[in-house]
């Protein structure tokens, strides 16, 4: 096996720190400095409760994801999901969880720029058991199979079918669809009220293609340069 110079791999440890290294700190405090009691209250409530949300679903480890991402593939996506379990007593218990997206399960409009974009989708990948809870009987259309790893399948080997969920700005619904099925899974108005409507904030990018969102790894700006020192250092080990 021919020797290589892990260049690219050392450039990495070096840029990933730079862009992230440590977990959030969430600071709150009010807009206007009047120091009223409510405003001030209200404020702490929210800081603690943001910090106790980012140590419950460790925000840190989905940031970390994210960087990897933007880092290698110059576009890292992360998405929020609200979840509500019923307690015995009949109350919820309400959280936040955030999502790391691969580069694959992810979809927006093609459009110049991110305040152009109309609609974003994530993909997952659903059991039929859950699949039918979540949709019907409609789940039974789906197409069921197992995925390989690098399709962003699990490691369990049970069969799953891929679901789109498609938040659509312009028309104010959520979309769910699967591949092969010929009609949606669900429609419903959108359950999270949110400003700028996406349940995702805006991809961290980092070269695009001028007028379009499309990433440019950095990579490619000096894979020649790559090439021709693992050759090198291949001639020097033979």
């Amino acid at each position: 096996v021919d020797r290589e110079f892990q260049m690219f791999w050392a450039n990495m440890e070096v840029v990933k720190p730079s862009i992230y290294s440590r977990p959030p700190s969430p600071v709150v405090v009010p807009r206007f400095k009047d120091m009223r009691e409510l405003p001030r209250v209200a404020s702490e409530m929210l800081e603690r409760t943001m910090q106790t949300s980012y140590d419950k679903d460790d925000i840190h480890d989905t940031l970390i994801m994210v960087r990897d991402d933007m880092a290698t593939n110059a576009r890292g996506v992360a998405w929020v999901r609200y979840e509500a379990e019923e307690n015995e007593d009949g109350s919820l218990n309400e959280s936040v969880r955030w999502d790391h997206l691969d580069r694959k399960d992810f979809l927006h409009e093609p459009c110049r720029k991110w305040k152009e974009n109309g609609w974003v989708a994530r993909r997952s990948y659903l059991s039929m058991e859950d699949n039918r809870e979540r949709f019907g009987d409609i789940a039974l259309s789906c197409e069921y199979k197992e995925y390989k790893p690098e399709d962003g399948g699990a490691y369990d080997g049970e069969k799953k079918a891929q679901v789109w969920e498609l938040w659509h700005k312009k028309k104010q619904v959520v979309i769910w669809v699967s591949p092969g099925v010929g009609e949606v899974l669900d429609v419903q108005p959108p359950f999270l009220k949110l400003e700028g409507f996406f349940p995702c904030p805006k991809p961290a990018y980092s070269t695009v293609q001028r007028g379009t969102l499309i990433p440019v790894p950095d990579m490619l700006y000096y894979k020649d340069q790559l090439e021709e020192v693992n050759e090198l250092t291949a001639r020097i080990s033979a």
